[in-house]
């Protein structure tokens, strides 16, 4: 099996996961919390999008930067390697990401 597939799977998983934390603390905080990532509010257009404004913009993106990796390992197949590991530590940041997004949402609600 191609490692990149594999890795991209995984990236598409953390991503979700993250993705899934970022719907919850908007929408269970009603807007007490909000996105803190400046690109993703640059591409969201708020820091406050909508549930379907998290999904489709945050699968596009992620999308984008598999195609972008499979494109440049096509054309230079010695950067797989170096693809498949950023691929492992972006997921690791958005698994991350989850893991914090959840821990302050529900600190967040005990103090409300």
């Amino acid at each position: 099996m191609n490692y990149l597939i594999l890795t991209s799977a995984i990236l598409g998983i953390g991503a979700a996961m993250d993705g899934k934390s970022t719907i919850d603390f908007i929408t269970q905080s009603k807007g007490g919390m909000v996105e803190g990532d400046p690109v993703m509010v640059y591409l969201y257009g708020t820091d406050k999008p909508s549930s379907f404004k998290v999904i489709v913009v945050g699968a596009a993106v992620i999308a984008a930067e598999i195609t972008l990796a499979f494109l440049a390992c096509h054309f230079f197949p010695h950067l797989k390697p170096f693809f498949a590991a950023q691929q492992l530590i972006q997921a690791g940041v958005h698994i991350y990401e989850y893991f914090r997004n959840e821990k302050d949402l529900a600190e967040y609600l005990k103090g409300n």
